[in-house]
């Protein structure tokens, strides 16, 4: 039922020509790997292999588009249903009380609270909090003092929840997107998602085909994985440019105070193993290098070593790798200090 609101109410935007499509580009992912550049350093610190980094930050990615494109609309459906279709309530209590475990455990978790960012844990737990208020309005069973969130995430919450009743008493659920923008630039997520109205969109033979769903005046258009660009190692692009520069980044620094002849060593070390094969899939297989004792590497990161190294001992010899973005954007993190 609740699927079906959402489908009901893009039927009827449609109509009145006002359907707003939510779109996430490649462009807009790119910019929040770099904005969590410090989580993604971490986990390599912390010896995660480079697949896990890149479903983390997929998920991290995902999850908070998600949330934000729903958080306002959801408000609205579970308003219409409750006040629409009574037999329904012992569904629905079971069902918003079981959503709502979720939210408290994502929001108190220690692993969860370690290392997600600040940002988008300060969003989630105020977007969860307006749900949390929903409840208690619909079915008097308080559970937002479960979330240990601030005095200001509190404060924020019910600001949010208070414009949801206003846009609730008039009627205005069809202009939820408006909520959208307003409370994601006030939750500073604003950059990684545009919302932009389907005929608009539509006319764009550059964009992809829409979809065949929509959900509260809302379709959800997200880049599609399957047509990603994907490194050799099978690591999708920008997560897996963003693991290279953080590498190449660590070889700079590596090298900053090595002689040319201690650079030749880890460069010609790492291209006689190549010979024998440096598979970047395969992130659980760890090599060693005599030329830079204790310390393990991953096969893209030795790739990474090499190529930084060969671009310190003659840049225009051919490695037969392409990381001249990645090199280049931490040649100036490195430059700058980081």
């Amino acid at each position: 039922m609740h699927e079906l609101v959402h489908l009901d109410f893009a039927v009827q935007c449609r109509k009145k020509n006002a359907n707003y499509l939510f779109v996430s580009t490649k462009e807009q992912k790119e910019r929040f790997i770099r904005d969590n550049e410090a989580v993604i350093q971490k986990l390599n610190r912390e010896g995660i292999d480079d697949n896990s980094i890149a479903d983390f930050i997929n998920s991290l990615f995902s999850g908070m588009n998600s949330q934000m494109y729903n958080a306002p609309i959801d408000l609205f459906i579970e308003d219409f249903l409750f006040k629409t279709y009574p037999e329904l309530r012992p569904f629905q209590f079971i069902s918003l009380y079981a959503l709502l475990q979720d939210y408290i455990k994502s929001a108190t978790g220690e692993k969860i609270i370690e290392y997600t960012p600040a940002i988008i844990r300060n969003a989630n737990i105020i977007l969860s909090l307006t749900h949390s208020f929903q409840f208690r309005d619909l079915y008097g069973y308080e559970t937002s003092n479960l979330f240990k969130a601030s005095q200001q995430q509190m404060k924020t919450a019910k600001g949010f929840y208070d414009e949801y009743r206003k846009y609730q008493k008039n009627d205005m659920e069809l202009e939820a997107h408006q909520l959208i923008q307003k409370w994601a630039k006030e939750l500073k997520i604003e950059n990684y998602f545009s919302l932009i109205e389907e005929n608009e969109y539509g006319s764009n033979p550059l964009n992809p085909p829409l979809p065949k769903r929509g959900k509260g005046g809302f379709s959800d258009i997200q880049d599609n994985p399957s047509e990603s660009p994907l490194t050799k190692g099978g690591i999708e692009r920008g997560v897996g440019q963003m693991a290279v520069t953080m590498y190449c980044l660590s070889a700079l620094q590596y090298f900053q105070d090595k002689d040319l002849e201690e650079i030749k060593k880890v460069g010609f070390e790492i291209a006689i193993l190549g010979r024998q094969g440096i598979d970047p899939a395969k992130t659980d297989k760890k090599y060693n290098l005599e030329s830079i004792p204790g310390k393990e590497f991953t096969g893209l990161q030795l790739l990474a070593y090499m190529y930084s190294a060969f671009q310190v001992i003659d840049p225009f010899l051919a490695t037969g790798m392409n990381y001249k973005k990645e090199y280049e954007a931490a040649k100036g993190m490195f430059g700058k200090g980081k």
